[in-house]
């Protein structure tokens, strides 16, 4: 990535990877958007060792559901990870349903080979099955964050995503907004498809060298809050 540079030749691209990731998740506050992402996006852009995995518990409480789940996340290559999650979502009114996602990230920048921040893409997919009404999402996210050290070799990295996809919905009959995820409603039975736009904000902090956690914002049709832990395994 091009930085701009001053009349000295010092490079100024260290306030843009420090105030990005902020200015991302600031942004997104203002976006309009249909459906929710079921998992949220519960990893930086910073892509994971080759070979280290995590295994992590979750829990969001949205306006008008409850999700919990659980997500295993490994290192797939040297610019790479994936994550599959797996859960029970508890609309209100309605039946708990199953939940499952999977994702593939791509990182494309890293502060590692001295970018301002690390920035990657990821390829998301998720299904929810509840009773009346299900739910399968295809699309992707641009993933930005940056470490910021703390003392004893810890960190804490603000995090942003904005997600693109591909939200198609069947009915069985007459489906009030469920939870967090559907908007549309239909009568008789029916399909609803649509393009959206979803955004999250997030930190993980490394709490030890066994354990992160997470806070996460869901910014959509329904507002809703993720937290969690990451065990390192």
């Amino acid at each position: 990535m091009t930085v701009s540079r001053s009349s000295g030749g010092n490079v100024k691209g260290y306030n843009l990877g420090a105030w990005l990731p902020a200015a991302i998740i600031a942004a997104v506050m203002t976006s309009g958007t249909a459906q929710a992402q079921g998992f949220g996006q519960l990893s930086t852009a910073h892509a994971m060792d080759r070979r280290t995995a995590d295994v992590g518990g979750f829990f969001g409480v949205f306006e008008n559901s409850k999700v919990v789940f659980g997500q295993y996340r490994r290192g797939l290559f040297e610019q790479g990870d994936g994550g599959i999650q797996f859960g029970i979502i508890d609309p209100d009114g309605g039946s708990a349903g199953i939940a499952i996602g999977a994702d593939l990230k791509f990182t494309l920048m890293t502060t590692r080979q001295s970018d301002p921040f690390d920035l990657a893409i990821d390829a998301r997919t998720a299904f929810f099955n509840l009773d009346q009404f299900t739910l399968l999402q295809f699309g992707g996210s641009v993933v930005v964050s940056r470490d910021y050290p703390l003392t004893g070799n810890r960190a804490i990295t603000p995090y942003g995503a904005v997600n693109l996809r591909v939200d198609g919905a069947s009915y069985d009959n007459h489906v009030e907004r469920m939870g967090y995820m559907a908007r549309a409603q239909a009568t008789n039975g029916g399909t609803d498809t649509n393009f959206n736009i979803g955004a999250v904000g997030g930190v993980k902090w490394d709490a030890s060298e066994l354990l992160d956690i997470f806070g996460e914002a869901i910014l959509d049709d329904q507002l809703g809050v993720i937290l969690g832990v990451n065990f390192k395994i």
